[in-house]
């Protein structure tokens, strides 16, 4: 057994991720010019991130785990039903992470479980273990378990030494990310090939159950007349679902945590094309990030807007989220024609060098 060694404190600067310049295309709205006939143009300079900081600390005092914070428990009651690890290993729970969603549990919990065992193995401290929740997504947890990652699954309260990791921002940046899981890149691609295969170099990851299209029969005709395959994400394993996205050279998405994959995708690899589209109540910049340092051309293709989300939109102008909360997951149409423009990137560029030219984004975008 390795040796057990004094707490430690380990700090991470992650410098913030310039974002990319976003041009969004959509049929005409009510809020915003009419660049051309039949849909709009919206561009968004990019946003820098602020620099954050990331602390991991180690702790042998057997400690509660954080999901125990706020339960009105009698502290004796709670030991007396804590689990504890086997050994009193240490513990890193990874439940309060958001682990039911895709791109949180591979996108953050993941990369962070690498980075604790990177950090522990250099210390010669015990193998580490990761609480879950029970029941938890058996291909996520199958892929940890491959990984050679030790998984308890319990809803209890644990007691044990612990590891714990804070992030100074929302999501990790792409650039420590990549760091964490620099060591482990070829360990995973060796797995993925080995248990997948490659489905089709175009691809169009269409969603069933909530942010739909109204039109998707239309928009899918249109996609596999110009030679995309329709997946969904449900129907593939985890590890087709990152080989699709990882070597795929087209993209189109709806957003959402089908693209998680995004972050496994690496600077070296080949350029490729990716067209994000938007629900109108759901523009957000998540896969932006991603796309921070990737041979990427990212298009985003925004759902039409209906008049009664109008005095929605301008609330999101003053802070108020209410409207994003209420219509991020509604069906909505797409205009065919934005769409078409945004796959081709000569119609991009005739676009673009119609703009202001302090924009300065049709050499990096339209190409």
């Amino acid at each position: 057994m390795k040796n057990r060694i004094a707490d430690f404190e380990v700090e991470y600067e992650h410098a913030g991720d310039l974002g990319l310049p976003r041009v969004v295309l959509g049929p005409r709205s009510y809020i915003a010019d009419r660049i051309v006939p039949d849909f709009e143009v919206s561009i968004i300079p990019a946003r820098k991130r602020e620099t954050a900081t990331a602390v991991m600390k180690a702790r042998i005092q057997p400690t509660a785990t954080q999901s125990f914070q706020g339960k009105k428990q009698k502290l004796l009651n709670i030991v007396k039903s804590a689990t504890r690890t086997p050994d009193n290993a240490f513990a890193f729970d990874l439940r309060p992470y958001n682990l039911g969603n895709w791109s949180s549990a591979m996108n953050m919990c993941f990369p962070i479980a690498c980075q604790v065992v990177a950090e522990t193995n250099a210390r010669d401290m015990p193998e580490p273990i990761f609480i879950t929740n029970e029941n938890w997504n058996p291909k996520l947890k199958s892929f940890f378990e491959a990984m050679g990652l030790k998984i308890l699954e319990t809803n209890s309260v644990v007691i044990a030494p612990q590891v714990t990791f804070e992030v100074g921002d929302s999501v990790l940046s792409n650039v420590l990310v990549q760091s964490f899981l620099h060591d482990r890149l070829h360990q995973i691609e060796t797995h993925v090939m080995r248990n997948s295969e490659h489905l089709a170099d175009k691809i169009f990851l269409d969603r069933r159950s909530s942010r739909t299209i109204q039109n998707g029969d239309e928009i899918r005709s249109l996609l596999e007349s110009c030679g995309y395959k329709t997946l969904y994400a449900e129907d593939l394993s985890l590890e087709q679902q990152m080989r699709c996205v990882t070597s795929a050279t087209d993209i189109v998405a709806i957003h959402g945590e089908a693209l998680w994959p995004l972050g496994y995708r690496t600077s070296s690899d080949p350029n490729f094309n990716l067209t994000e589209i938007f629900s109108p109540g759901h523009v957000v910049q998540f896969f932006n990030h991603f796309c921070e340092g990737l041979p990427c051309r990212h298009m985003e293709v925004r759902g039409a807007l209906t008049k009664d989300m109008v005095p929605g939109v301008y609330s999101v102008v003053s802070n108020d989220m209410t409207f994003a909360t209420n219509h991020a997951l509604d069906a909505f149409y797409v205009d065919p024609e934005s769409l078409t423009v945004a796959l081709s990137p000569t119609r991009v560029q005739e676009l673009l060098a119609g703009l202001n030219d302090t924009w300065q984004l049709s050499e990096n975008i339209g190409n």
